[in-house]
């Protein structure tokens, strides 16, 4: 009975070590209106709303024009995400004169992969997979010219990217997971464009993996079966006697 109950615990602990969420880290800023107009005229929280995000535009707004901000309310920059098993990813705005050639892809020191390519548009998605530390690039125009999500990896540690938390917005709806990111697609030595929406892509991390899931219910089921089992030899006993 012990070794039983020793390797079903023993199960129980690698289920639970397999179950990985994103971690999240990142630079809190504030706009303080600090962006310009696009070269259609649309503002960032114009471009939100267009997308849907109408609750988050609306805080994007206020913070824009001096009016303060929510507290569902959050912006970084400097932005990584570790340990995580699986994401998806979905093109949610391209407001760019370069919106045919840009490329978006993740980066974890060691490897570059792309997830969008330059024909790829709004609704296009990707699922990816990466148990690294990582962040993302945005390649301007598909002319080699690479912009980080981490300002330090940007020439003059430039911010072309920032990143919004929706978790402070999930009753607004399912959109309102994971993270929106950012880019401006035009280097920042040198010019004031800045309106972080030439290319906008929403970044769900995955659930736990559904073989951990599995593992961590196998163990807790053995485990109940034990007990139920032992619950029914005390209570034979008790007839017994």
């Amino acid at each position: 009975m012990k070794n039983r109950i020793i390797i079903l615990v023993i199960g129980l602990v690698i289920g639970l070590s397999q179950i990985a969420f994103a971690s999240f880290s990142g630079t809190p800023i504030s706009l303080n209106g600090n962006y310009g107009a696009s070269w259609d005229h649309s503002e960032l929280w114009s471009v939100l709303s267009s997308a849907g995000y109408t609750a988050l535009a609306q805080d994007v707004y206020n913070d824009v024009s001096g009016l303060g901000t929510s507290g569902s309310y959050g912006v970084y920059k400097d932005t990584l995400w570790q340990a995580a098993h699986g994401y998806s990813a979905e093109i949610i705005a391209e407001v760019a004169g370069y919106k045919n050639n840009n490329r978006f892809g993740w980066y974890d020191g060691q490897l570059s992969t792309e997830i969008f390519s330059g024909p790829d548009s709004i609704s296009a998605s990707a699922n990816f997979n990466n148990a690294n530390s990582l962040g993302f690039w945005i390649d301007a125009n598909g002319s080699g010219n690479y912009y980080y999500t981490n300002t330090a990896d940007n020439l003059n540690d430039n911010l072309q990217a920032i990143v919004f938390d929706l978790s402070g917005y999930s009753q607004f709806g399912s959109q309102y997971y994971g993270y929106l990111i950012c880019f401006e697609d035009l280097s920042l030595s040198g010019n004031n464009d800045t309106d972080y929406q030439d290319m906008i892509v929403h970044l769900n991390p995955a659930s736990p993996e559904p073989a951990s899931v599995s593992l961590l219910g196998l163990g807790l089921l053995g485990i109940g079966l034990l007990r139920g089992k032992r619950d029914n030899k005390i209570n034979k006993t008790k007839e017994v006697k």
